[in-house]
């Protein structure tokens, strides 16, 4: 059996040899694959390390066969800076999720800063072939059977897919996964304590102790101690307390309170971090919110719809490119001038839909000028938001909405409106689409145009809409 590594920077995945459209292009990195040679048409069949399926096509040039001393396992190490976008993607594709809540980039850090203080090694603190990859790994420690879990969960295949086993070891992915695994905290806990928006102080415990727990410490008061029962269990169990000393410094007498300000002391040591390294990147007011037991922000209203549009048409990320919703440096379009980025989707000849909002370049010409920005003016987050925001609020109607009577009627042609602009936005009902295709409820308006299609049920979209609605 061969193991292989990627040589090129974009590397598409097949579902047959003979296959003549890709069903998965990977992005910029190295990943691993498992084959025992078999070829066809210039590909090999392989697989993903760690996994035993799919089986995957792969043009030859493509891959290179592992030595033995390559094969030895290296972890990348943290970079801080690639590390603050890493996180600040995660958070941004993950925020307000199922619902779930909000997510920030402030508390990805200061929590991988109290799991690992922003080291990418094994629990000992090693990062080559002797570290223990059984264990707890990486910059969020996360270990197999909770990484596993993610990974099946069907309640996140979209915002994790394109991950598998062997990613663990990569920061990128631990980025994703924690902010994912948040995100199941948030449901669980609101699902199960009525009125509760979960402070950060709680998501961080239940990164370390699970959710079932997390729920039990929720309702302990102030001043019980944590082997005190809930339900007939244990809030917490003995084991989990014991492999955590530093949260449970009295063991099974700590109380809920000594428990919560062990945290806060984390972070507080986390804030002087993220100030030292990464000062002009973070909000203080977020940091000194999550220290003080807030919860991790989502922003309301026009920009809040605006992020639910993003993170289905590019999994909030401000530098996807189509098919590339992972991309961050090839090319890095928040580091270019609008002038830049029209003159790079030139070259895509028609695929051309960059950024958050998965803008293209009929629309991105069209509109920048009259959402009050020039070319000069870089691509960033703030004038991506702007351009949403006049797509929105002014082409498509958001503004002309929210001051009508907003009854059906109107709300079905304000949600067709929002599906013209973006496809991965459904119709509500049937219709005829674009170029005549026919269409049931829940289709894009573009389905059968460049493999467009919805990534979201109708159901959903509607009540994104009336979220939009009660905050504007």
């Amino acid at each position: 059996m061969n193991i292989y590594r990627t040589n090129r920077p974009f590397v598409k995945l097949f579902n047959a040899a003979d296959a003549v459209d890709a069903t998965e292009v990977l992005g910029i990195g190295f990943s691993r694959f498992v084959g025992d040679g078999t070829a066809q048409n210039g590909r090999l069949k392989v697989t993903r390390e760690g996994e035993t399926e799919p089986t995957w096509w792969v043009d030859q040039g493509s891959l290179t066969i592992l030595t033995a001393e390559e094969l030895k396992i290296e972890f990348p190490p943290i970079v801080d800076l690639e590390f603050y976008e890493d996180a600040a993607l995660a958070a941004r594709a993950l925020s307000g999720v199922l619902d779930a809540g909000g997510m920030n980039v402030e508390y990805l850090l200061l929590l991988a800063w109290a799991e690992s203080g922003w080291t990418n090694t094994d629990a000992q603190g090693r990062d080559g072939a002797d570290a223990d990859l059984a264990g707890p790994i990486g910059p969020y420690r996360f270990d197999g059977d909770v990484w596993s879990s993610l990974l099946k969960d069907k309640d996140y295949q979209e915002v994790l897919r394109g991950f598998g086993d062997s990613d663990r070891i990569k920061p990128q992915a631990q980025c994703f996964f924690a902010a994912a695994l948040a995100n199941r905290l948030q449901r669980a806990l609101k699902s199960k304590i009525a009125g509760l928006d979960p402070p950060a102080w709680l998501l961080r415990l239940g990164h370390r102790i699970g959710k079932d727990a997390a729920v039990r410490f929720a309702q302990l008061a102030d001043g019980d101690v944590v082997s005190k029962t809930v339900d007939d269990v244990r809030a917490v169990s003995a084991a989990t307390v014991n492999a955590n000393p530093k949260l449970f410094a009295n063991k099974s007498d700590s109380t809920k309170s000594e428990v919560v300000a062990a945290i806060r002391a984390e972070f507080e040591s986390g804030k002087r971090a993220v100030v030292k390294r990464l000062t002009d990147l973070v909000q203080l007011s977020s940091v000194d919110g999550i220290i003080n037991g807030g919860s991790p922000d989502i922003r309301p209203g026009i920009l809040g719809f605006l992020d639910f549009i993003g993170r289905y048409e590019a999994q909030g990320n401000y530098n996807a490119v189509v098919d590339r919703w992972k991309n961050e440096n090839n090319p890095r379009l928040v580091a270019m001038s609008i002038a830049q980025v029209q003159a790079y989707q030139a070259t895509l000849h028609g695929r051309d839909a960059c950024g958050k909002y998965q803008i293209i370049k009929g629309t991105l010409g069209g509109n920048f000028a009259v959402a009050g920005l020039s070319q000069d003016r870089l691509f960033d987050a703030d004038a991506q938001d702007q351009i949403g925001f006049y797509l929105l609020m002014t082409v498509r109607g958001g503004e002309a909405f929210l001051k009508s009577n907003r009854n059906e009627d109107q709300f079905k042609r304000f949600a067709l409106a929002v599906a013209q602009e973006w496809a991965a936005m459904p119709v509500l009902e049937a219709m005829t689409g674009h170029r005549g295709v026919q269409l049931r409820r829940g289709d894009s308006y573009y389905s059968g145009t460049a493999g467009n299609k919805t990534r979201l049920p109708a159901e959903d979209f509607e009540a994104a809409i009336r979220k939009f609605m009660a905050e504007t």
